[in-house]
């Protein structure tokens, strides 16, 4: 017995092209948050290999909490 037969819906799933734009999207805005965070609260550091930023106290922890 269905009482809400307008409500259903057929699910389908998305195209190929559009799940991995969608990933590069989630993946890009994950990766600017984390470089404003490492701007705004994170210490600059360069080696002979790497260049970034180190993250420690509170920025850490609330990049954990975001993701």
């Amino acid at each position: 017995m269905n009482f809400l037969p307008e409500f259903e819906v057929d699910y389908k799933i998305a195209l190929k092209r559009t799940r991995i734009a969608a990933a590069l999207i989630d993946f890009f805005i994950c990766w600017f948050i984390g470089f404003v965070i490492g701007i705004i609260g994170g210490d600059f550091y360069q080696d002979s290999e790497s260049i970034g930023f180190h993250l420690k106290g509170y920025p850490a922890f609330f990049w954990v909490l975001l993701l």
